[in-house]
């Protein structure tokens, strides 16, 4: 029994040795480009594939050498493998990796040289001639292009945009510094629109008179809203606006006792100065005051007897003290000096008010408006000291 077991054996190693899988030799000699021979090392490199005649072959790498520029190789066919293979070949001189290359190799009996395997580089492939496309071939492209915003005839660069009657994109006109209002209008930038409330139009309510004044010129004047005893009167049907004029119709005069109230809305506005109403009362953190603010016709009808205007960080020469720093108030006593005069606010020269008149000695005759100057006088029987409060 052992001896037909070596025989199977032999038999079974040299059919392991036939069944090798067929191998092409590459043989060549390789220079530099000075001409001399090319010395070092090829590092060969493939994935698994199946040969020719379905041998296994596993992915692996071979160093080759080459000395005096001869290089000779067997390499396993790759020209008919599945799937379809290459060997990956890098050549390392002096040290470092010259250059890499892909090599192919077919079956073959007789040695192949280099540029029989070398794969050649892909071929460059030009881009297809360009072909006009239309507008119309892209589908929902016009329907798409008809809703888009378009220049107007007003278009600008480098302005702010506004959609035109047209729908067309405008330029809005106007200085750099400008606001822009959402109707596509400019001019310029403000706190915005000014609201009065409740407003007396001037007339006499008699009966008779049609013709109201108002303090200012409603800005658009279909802001207007008018009240007579509560009840809202209808603009062009009980009354018409011209300005800051209105004008009751025939037959709808206010009579004697009605109540007439007005709000409406005042144009954008960057002044930063305007005429003071009202009666001097209460006080203004503000410590601009513009020059011709303060005016006869708004005061005279306000003033009352002991009523003050005071600024703060007034000079010497206007109050005969010592200034006070701006922001900063001023002592009591000169706080409290009486008299109505315009003082200087921010620089502005001192002017004494209109209303005031030259000054008066003590124990003179009152103002027009009931405005007199005093010296301070004892108050409970006493005299007055330089720092003491002076009533108002």
């Amino acid at each position: 029994m052992f001896v037909p077991r070596c025989g199977i054996l032999a038999l079974w190693t040299s059919l392991t040795l036939w069944a090798a899988p067929p191998l092409t030799t590459i043989q060549d000699v390789l220079y530099k480009a000075d001409g001399t021979a090319f010395n070092g090392t090829l590092f060969i490199e493939w994935k698994s594939f199946v040969a020719v005649d379905n041998s296994y072959i596993a992915g692996h790498s071979l160093t080759v050498p080459v000395v005096k520029g001869i290089l000779r190789v067997q390499l396993v066919p790759t020209g008919d493998a599945t799937p379809p293979a290459s060997y990956n070949v890098r050549y390392n001189s002096e040290g470092r990796i010259q250059f890499e290359e892909t090599w192919v190799v077919p079956s073959s009996s007789t040695p192949l040289k280099i540029k029989d395997v070398r794969m050649a580089p892909p071929a460059v492939i030009s881009p297809p001639a360009a072909t006009e496309v239309q507008e119309s071939d892209v589908v929902g492209l016009l329907a798409d292009l008809e809703i888009r915003p378009v220049k107007g005839t007003g278009y600008g660069s480098s302005r702010a945009a506004y959609i035109g009657a047209t729908g067309g994109l405008e330029a809005v006109i106007g200085d750099p510094t400008d606001c822009v209002r959402v109707d596509g209008t400019s001019g310029p930038c403000g706190l915005g629109p000014v609201f009065v409330d409740g407003e007396t139009p001037a007339g006499l309510v008699n009966g008779s008179n049609t013709t109201f004044t108002l303090a200012d010129t409603p800005d658009p004047l279909t802001s207007l809203t008018l009240f007579r005893n509560g009840l809202l009167q209808m603009q062009t049907l009980d009354y018409t606006v011209s300005g800051n004029v209105i004008t009751f119709a025939t037959g709808s005069a206010p009579q004697t006792g009605d109540v007439l109230l007005a709000s409406y809305r005042l144009a954008y506005s960057s002044r930063s100065r305007g005429q003071a109403r009202g009666a001097l009362t209460g006080r203004s953190e503000s410590s601009l005051v513009a020059a011709g603010v303060i005016s006869d016709v708004n005061l005279a009808g306000a003033a009352r007897r002991g009523d003050l205007i005071v600024a703060q960080g007034a000079s010497p020469a206007n109050l005969g003290a010592p200034a006070a720093r701006p922001g900063q108030p001023l002592p009591d006593v000169e706080r409290r000096r009486r008299g109505v005069e315009h003082l200087p606010v921010h620089g502005l020269p001192a002017q004494r008010h209109p209303l005031r008149g030259p000054h008066r000695k003590p124990g003179a005759q009152q103002g027009p408006v009931g405005l007199e100057q005093r010296e301070p006088k004892a108050l409970g029987g006493q005299q007055s000291g330089a720092d003491d409060p002076v009533p108002l």
